[in-house]
């Protein structure tokens, strides 16, 4: 195994001593617009409703026109997408106040996270084929899009604090610091590199993840406001089956 590939994990190992984080989380599904299916392990996903528990080792699905609220053991909120599939691998509570160790393998598709005021010594992993990023103490989306078994594209963007992304193909790990990008993986362009955002994204990014209890409204291919085009990556990459759009209790839209 390559170096760079351990990378991750021994910057997990490093922060997370032996025995730190015994206590097991359970998630909850606290919003859901469309359709959505949940399964632990190898047992076939069934659909899930507001109110449903997730616990380590769950996979969840949305459908193409749907979204969905995640809301983790601290109070954190992981907003999924339309088409998107994770699996949770960790939640585990330190015993040391506001700790934490989560992990999400992103299967295909796009989150949206607040991680902010995360205590020091937290991780909040998120794992793709393509790489993966540690988005504690950040305000961060993340989409992941496979181009086979093993390989796909992650593209990143921080809007509050700073994310860490660990590309396989290099030793030293990138911080995407707030108000920038970057992608990783096969045929991105410019991987590897960090770059600014565009505003409109990282407002949209921001609005979604603001807190509160928001209406979560899906739509594959979500056009910008006043646009005809699907909504793209400030580098023109399309996202078209991972546009959201959130409905605050006033009625304003705004989709990432």
């Amino acid at each position: 195994m390559k170096l760079s590939r351990l990378l991750p994990l021994l910057a997990c190992a490093i922060a997370l001593p032996a025995g730190a984080f015994a206590a097991k989380g359970v998630a909850e599904v606290t919003a859901l617009s469309g359709l959505a299916r949940a399964g632990v392990g190898e047992a076939t996903p069934a659909s899930i409703e507001v109110g449903a528990k997730l616990e380590e080792g769950s996979t969840i699905e949305t459908g193409s026109e749907s979204g969905l609220e995640v809301t983790l053991p601290n109070g954190k909120k992981l907003i999924l997408a339309p088409n998107t599939r994770i699996r949770i691998r960790f939640l585990e509570q330190s015993a040391k106040p506001g700790v934490y160790s989560y992990e999400v393998a992103l299967l295909r598709g796009g989150i949206r996270v607040d991680a902010t005021n995360s205590a020091p010594g937290s991780n909040f992993l998120i794992v793709t084929s393509a790489g993966s990023v540690n988005i504690a103490g950040s305000v961060s989306s993340v989409d992941f899009s496979p181009t086979s078994v093993t390989a796909g594209n992650m593209y990143v963007v921080t809007s509050k604090g700073s994310a860490v992304v660990f590309n396989p193909n290099s030793i030293a790990p990138v911080s995407v610091p707030a108000g920038s990008q970057t992608q990783i993986g096969q045929g991105a362009a410019g991987a590897g590199q960090v770059t600014s955002a565009a505003p409109e994204v990282l407002t949209a990014l921001n609005n979604i993840v603001a807190g509160g209890n928001l209406e979560v409204v899906a739509k594959p291919g979500a056009k910008k406001p006043g646009s005809t085009a699907p909504a793209t990556t400030p580098s023109g990459v399309t996202l078209p089956d991972f546009s959201i759009i959130v409905v605050s209790p006033n009625g304003e839209g705004q989709n990432i």
